[in-house]
């Protein structure tokens, strides 16, 4: 009887061992089941992230840490801005024959700058005064400032003009005049220096886009500033249709003028971006060097012009900043109902 009772117990401990092995196998198959659905899930959820932050076909990182130079300039395989890539220029230092800018009739440019909208012209390498070439937004606002004369003397010297030092001082600071449509605080801090090339072009050649970006870049007359005026190239390269770049700026033909955002941006009627009461001329920074009185401003044809002295002449302001280089895109698609919004990082 006594054997019997041990074989029944070796039995009974067999059968308990096995349960519990049992047990154990099942507990490991139902835990690998349930991790290969949550690693399904996981898997579709990554997936889907990331189909959402792959821009234009370039990888991109998610909102709030996206460097905005570098986003914009992914923007590029969606034909929303455009490569130049400049064969010549007289700029030193940097990456001056490449440019990045927003062209045609109205392109989704906008940005949410000092509580207003503005527009981005493009990405470029920029000095800031200091040897530091960095690639930086450029913005001109998407609205004038006022009418006013580009110097209260007879001098088209942009370091000496009473127009420059309006707008880094006054406006700047807001304050004076300035008090509603200067500068606040959050976007001094997004903005840096930059060198505006301020060097006389001559008035006696037919200069497209091309030709103005490379005497403007002479060199031979600079100012290290935080606000300026756009160049005369910069209005020619906004324009989309074909061919324009190689168009004299003083006979823009209609087709040039009819799809130039600047142009069509800027002026006249009441649904515009400009206060309807300003004219339809815009000063640029550049001076022409025959006459020590006059410089370049986008006439009402929208062409190009140089007449008329700068402190007899009133026209349409349109400040133009350099972002810094770490401002992040937080949001917006830059369209005027939903434009880029941006913060430092």
């Amino acid at each position: 009887m006594k054997k019997k009772k041990n074989g029944f117990i070796a039995t009974s401990l067999i059968y308990s061992f096995f349960l519990i092995f049992l047990m154990v196998l099942l507990s490991i198959v139902a835990t690998y089941s349930h991790n290969r659905i949550i690693l399904s899930e996981l898997k579709k959820s990554i997936s889907n992230n990331l189909s959402n932050y792959i821009i234009n076909g370039v990888n991109n990182i998610e909102e709030g840490s996206s460097n905005f130079s570098d986003y914009l300039k992914s923007k590029i395989d969606h034909n929303e801005i455009e490569e130049f890539g400049h064969g010549n220029t007289n700029q030193t230092g940097g990456n001056a024959l490449d440019s990045y800018r927003f062209v045609g009739t109205n392109p989704k440019n906008y940005v949410l700058f000092n509580n207003e909208l503005w527009r981005i012209i493009g990405v470029f390498s920029v000095n800031n005064g200091s040897g530091i070439w960095e690639e930086r937004v450029k913005l001109i606002r998407a609205t004038a400032i006022e009418n006013n004369y580009w110097n209260t003397s007879k001098l088209n010297t942009w370091r000496n003009g009473s127009l420059n030092s309006l707008l880094n001082n006054t406006y700047y600071n807001k304050t004076g005049s300035y008090i509603n449509t200067g500068l606040n605080v959050d976007s001094r801090n997004m903005i840096d220096n930059a060198v505006f090339y301020t060097t006389s072009v001559t008035v006696w050649e037919d200069y497209n886009s091309a030709d103005f970006y490379y005497y403007e870049r002479d060199g031979s007359d600079n100012v290290t500033a935080k606000v300026g005026l756009i160049y005369p190239s910069d209005y020619g390269f906004a324009s989309n249709a074909d061919n324009c770049v190689n168009v004299s700026l003083k006979n823009f033909n209609s087709a040039c003028i009819q799809t130039n955002w600047i142009r069509n941006g800027n002026y006249v009627s009441a649904d515009t971006f400009v206060n309807p009461s300003y004219t339809t001329t815009l000063w640029t920074i550049t001076s022409i060097s025959e006459n020590t009185a006059c410089v370049y401003w986008i006439d009402y044809n929208g062409m190009v012009s140089y007449s008329d002295w700068v402190n007899t002449a009133s026209r349409a302001v349109r400040p133009v900043v350099y972002l810094k280089r770490n401002i992040m895109k937080t949001g917006g698609d830059g369209s005027k109902d939903n434009p880029y919004t941006i913060s430092l990082s």
